[in-house]
């Protein structure tokens, strides 16, 4: 008998709307500038968005460790340089975030240096999103 994570999805997507914000997580554009020339960039990779997903998330202190939050990780001391930390939702439109690569928080944007996932089964309960200027 295989268990329905759908309830506790509903839940967190739930808790996190309603004690979280909105932002945005944007996927850039990879395509090359110039297909001949595919190992030259863009010269605004920014310019060039190919997704954006509306998210709420909850901010947490980046300095908490993903044992703190639940999620089993390997410690690569890179800790101080995140700047935010995020935990996430899905989105109802079942994008996956970390397909991500930037967060706009307000005026602000940050890149997506890592993306934990909390998925038990085949259901994405949660995500925590730590990113850095």
């Amino acid at each position: 008998m295989a268990f329905d994570y759908a309830p506790i999805l509903a839940d967190a997507q739930a808790l996190v709307a309603e004690f979280g914000r909105p932002v945005v997580f944007v996927r850039l554009d990879r395509s090359p500038a110039d297909a001949a020339k595919p190992w030259r960039s863009s010269t605004d990779p920014r310019a060039a968005v190919d997704a954006t997903v509306a998210v709420n998330i909850v901010q947490v202190d980046p300095r908490t460790s993903d044992e703190e939050l639940g999620f089993k990780a390997v410690a690569d001391g890179a800790i101080d340089r995140d700047v935010r930390a995020y935990i996430a939702a899905p989105p109802a439109g079942g994008q996956a975030l970390d397909t991500f690569d930037e967060v706009l928080d307000g005026v602000e944007r940050f890149k997506i240096r890592s993306v934990g996932v909390l998925r038990p089964a085949t259901t994405t309960l949660l995500y925590i999103v730590r990113c850095e200027r």
